[in-house]
């Protein structure tokens, strides 16, 4: 029982440091995985087959959509400043996921502790796993707030640009976000 929740230990911690990790944006290395792949053809009935990868839309990054809004110099220094400001809120939202749930492991694992070498009788393992689903609940809140906060930052980001905008802009900035597509045609250099 004791390599049972040493295992599961692991396990858990293996799990939730995917988790941080997956927020972390590694955009300095990139790492080449074709040569693991499996390369089978695609059959009649696979589903890659029914939905070509051109079909699927991506929204398209607010930097993108500046020039299609031809803003002056000064709306433009006011919406890089905007965009600076919400970047810094969404590394604060994540920094501050980071820490509660760095804080919420350690407890467990404190928690956890306390049972470690006592004989897992079915009193100790309800009370383990009372402790296990705890964790898993304020984890799950922790989550849940920091989605909220990061929509706020968005929402807040967005309103602020609006309100900078005339209503020529506003109308191409409004198509820009029903679609999430270019609004004008890129301009070739």
């Amino acid at each position: 029982t004791r390599r049972v929740m040493k295992n599961y230990m692991k396990i858990l911690v293996f799990t939730l440091s995917l988790m941080f990790v997956s927020c972390q944006e590694q955009l300095t290395k990139v790492e080449d995985t074709t040569s693991f792949e499996k390369r089978t053809p695609i059959g009649v009935r696979d589903s890659a087959r029914k939905q070509p990868i051109d079909s699927i839309k991506r929204r398209i990054p607010i930097e993108s959509v500046l020039p299609c809004l031809n803003l002056s110099k000064e709306q433009m220094d006011k919406i890089k400043f905007i965009l600076k400001e919400s970047r810094t809120c969404e590394m604060e939202c994540k920094l501050k996921l980071k820490t509660t749930m760095e804080s919420l492991r350690k407890q467990q694992a404190e928690k956890l502790f306390e049972y470690k070498g006592l004989e897992k009788d079915s009193l100790v393992r309800q009370r383990i796993e009372s402790i296990k689903k705890e964790y898993a609940k304020l984890a799950k809140e922790t989550q849940l707030v920091f989605q909220i906060n990061m929509k706020k930052c968005n929402e807040t980001t967005l309103s602020l640009i609006e309100g900078l905008l005339t209503e020529e802009q506003l109308g191409i900035w409004t198509k820009w976000k029903l679609t999430g597509q270019l609004p004008c045609e890129r301009k070739k250099p």
